[in-house]
């Protein structure tokens, strides 16, 4: 999993310049299942702004083939929120 300034993980606890709370605007990743019904994550592209929740966005999409094991994205999380809790950001 990518994190960037860019795009945030609420996940890692990190939010990003195209994942703000209130912008018409998101992306970032997401947890979700494969067609195999393994857990992992997506990276989702979301548009417009929810009128019960300003902060989550009212269409999404989920970018193909972006998805990422648990087995894989699990300790990279960790990692992330470890530097993100000490003023570091990946």
């Amino acid at each position: 999993m990518k994190n960037s300034v860019l795009r945030g993980s609420s996940a890692a606890n990190a939010q990003g310049a195209l994942n703000q709370g209130g912008g018409l605007f998101k992306a970032g990743w997401s947890t979700g299942t494969n067609s195999a019904g393994q857990w992992g994550y997506k990276f989702r592209i979301g548009i417009g702004s929810s009128s019960a929740n300003p902060n989550i966005a009212r269409f999404h999409m989920y970018v193909p083939k972006s998805f990422v094991p648990n087995s894989f994205a699990n300790p990279s999380i960790q990692v992330k929120r470890s530097l993100f809790n000490l003023g570091l950001k990946p």
